[in-house]
């Protein structure tokens, strides 16, 4: 998984359709580093993607993880936009202590009294 890349972000949308996508080396879908920025141009093509081991995936686990693919047309290159960098590390950011701390807080569907040592009402 290490130097894949990935595009992740979408911002500076244009009545055209195109918007500023970055480009990222990624590992284990977690993008780490930045390689450039493009505006792109969504083609009216989806596509299904790796429809064979989403199928595989279906029959091993029972889950079908089928994820809709658009080619783009790359309009413009340029170095990294900052904003969106920034934006996409803090969304990576909250995501990771968002799961942490449902891993850490496995109670959340219990009585909120009775887990923080608060004597239960009695009927």
């Amino acid at each position: 998984m290490v130097g894949m890349s990935q595009l992740y972000g979408k911002r500076d949308f244009r009545s055209d359709g195109s918007f500023v996508t970055t480009k990222w080396i990624i590992f284990m879908w977690v993008p780490l580093v930045t390689l450039r920025s493009m505006r792109v141009k969504p083609l009216n093509t989806p596509e299904v993607e790796h429809l064979g081991a989403s199928l595989f995936l279906l029959a091993l686990f029972g889950h079908l993880p089928v994820k809709l693919s658009r080619k783009y047309e790359v309009q413009s290159t340029t170095r990294p936009v900052l904003m969106q960098v920034i934006h996409v590390y803090a969304f990576m950011l909250a995501l990771f202590f968002g799961w942490e701390n449902l891993s850490r807080h496995t109670d959340f569907l219990s009585d909120t009294r009775a887990s923080h040592g608060a004597p239960a009402e009695a009927n």
